[in-house]
Order: C-alpha cells, then structure tokens, then sequence
C-alpha cells in the first residue's frame, strides 16, 4: 500500500517589484501611443507613489477604454452632423424663467418641493472627491471650515440643511386624514460620492459628527472612478 501523493500546490506568482511593472506599463503604453502618462515618472519623489501610479496604469483596459471613446466620438459627430457641423446639440431654453418676486409662483414651487420630499421622490447627492489641500484642510474638502462662528464645516453645513427640509417637510404635512405628520421626519437619502483617497476618511469624519443629524441609513457612500489625464 502506498501513501497517498501530496496535493500540489498552486505556484504563486512573485509580486510585481517596481522595475517589472515600470518596464511592462512603459511597453504598453507606447504601443498604444500613451506614452505620455509615463514620461514624468520619475518626478514622483518616492517608490511608494510612483508603485501605486503605475499598478493604477497596469490594471487599465487600453482596448476596452479605446473602444469607448471611439463610440463616444462617433456619436459627437453624429450629432454635429445633424445641427449643420456647428456642435450645438442643446438649444438653449426658450420657456418663461421664473423670478423670486412672483409669490404665486413662488408658493407653487415650495409646495411641490414639500409634497415630492414627502411622497419619498427626493434624494441630493453631493460630490465630494476633492482634496482639501487649496483650503489648508489635511483631507476632504468637505471638512473645512467656512468661517462661521460655529465653525461648521462644509460637510455639516450641507447635512444640517437637507435635515432642515425633512423638518420642513414634516410640519407642512396635514393636520388630520391621510398625509397627517408622524413621528418620523420623511428621507431624504444623501448619496456623498468620494474619491479612492478620502472615502474611509470622509466615512469616518460623518461617523463621528453623528452623521450631522440625518440618519445612518440616508447617507450612503461610494467613489468615483479614476483615471490618469
């Protein structure tokens, strides 16, 4: 009787170092005539970066992003076909533009702002990816301040306001029959779109805000896409 064999293991590639990955982004990329994304590497001071820069190059689809653009450009010149090649696809509006001053109009549109936040058809989302480093603010943008007494930031100044169209929206409902207030204040789901850099930061900082007042469950997070330019 013999002993049964050792299962063989899975050979485990040896992770990428930053000479193997500069050279196989480097070929690529020139192939494709992109060699420009590479040209300045080596003005990132630290292998860190620069590791994170071209692992970020590596895991782009060339073709895939090839063939969309193609389409994309196919369809502009579709559409500057149609308007006489002038480019101007979107005429501009050509309806009655409303004035603060008409309190008709006014009264009509605060109505229907309150009944679409009540019936459940209202969200805001809020594009947050950038840095705070133009605003001596070390993460989001949204953290900084923006000289208020109160020293609000940008994050909870928006979060305070959506809060206050849910009480809004609470205290206009009816006073009896179907529409009466509750006890709970209508949602308004606040989607915070952050960039691969700052997401956990920027969860962290509504976390420990108590989320501004709005519930845990009406703000939800997610990020952009990236690409290099």
């Amino acid at each position: 009787m013999t002993e049964p064999s050792s299962p063989k293991r899975a050979k485990v590639s040896k992770p990428d170092d930053l000479q193997t990955i500069r050279e196989r982004v480097s070929s690529t990329y020139r192939d494709a005539g992109q060699e420009q994304l590479i040209t300045y590497i080596d003005w990132i001071p630290y292998n860190g970066p620069k590791f994170n820069y071209l692992k970020v190059l590596d895991g782009i689809d060339l073709d895939a992003l090839k063939t969309r653009f193609d389409a994309a450009m196919e369809e502009a010149e579709k559409a500057a076909a149609q308007t006489g090649g002038t480019g101007e696809g979107i005429s501009p509006y050509q309806g009655k533009i409303g004035k603060a001053s008409d309190k008709d109009l006014a009264d009509s549109s605060y109505k229907a702002g309150i009944e679409a936040i009540q019936s459940g058809t209202v969200a805001a989302v809020l594009l947050a990816g950038g840095q705070g480093t133009r605003l001596g603010v070390n993460g989001p943008k949204g953290k900084a301040g923006i000289g208020l007494k109160s020293s609000r930031s940008l994050f909870g100044l928006i979060a305070e306001r959506i809060r206050k169209l849910q009480e809004l929206a609470k205290f206009e409902a009816p006073s009896e029959g179907e529409g009466a207030p509750t006890t709970t204040y209508p949602s308004i789901p606040l989607y915070v779109m952050t960039s691969p850099m700052n997401y956990e930061e920027t969860k962290s900082f509504f976390k420990s805000n108590g989320y501004f007042g709005l519930g845990v469950n009406d703000v939800i997070f997610f990020t952009q896409g990236v690409l290099p330019c």
